[in-house]
């Protein structure tokens, strides 16, 4: 599994996917406690930080791995953006 964090084609459907779940949240007024965190995704679209945190909550899911299409990398980003969105605001 550890692999997988390190995979290039997979982190680049991550990073995508990622920005693409914090442009939707912060569209949201409703979810606005995970904002910090959708500011961090968009502001800082190249850094590691918030990618491999996602990187491995993303391939906790068996189902993921460098061939995945879009949606289903899309779909499990979507899976564990608030509890990652609520654990940065808890130690940021």
């Amino acid at each position: 599994m550890y692999a997988l964090t390190q995979n290039d084609t997979l982190k680049a459907k991550v990073r995508m996917a990622g920005i693409k779940a914090a442009t939707a949240v912060l569209n949201d007024p409703g979810r606005s406690d995970e904002h910090r965190y959708c500011n961090l995704v968009i502001k800082e679209p190249m850094s590691d930080y918030w990618l491999n945190q996602m990187m491995f909550s993303v391939v906790t899911n068996p189902v993921i791995n460098q061939d995945s299409p879009d949606d289903d990398v899309e779909f499990q980003v979507n899976a564990v953006f608030q509890d990652l969105a609520l654990a940065y605001n808890q130690t940021n």
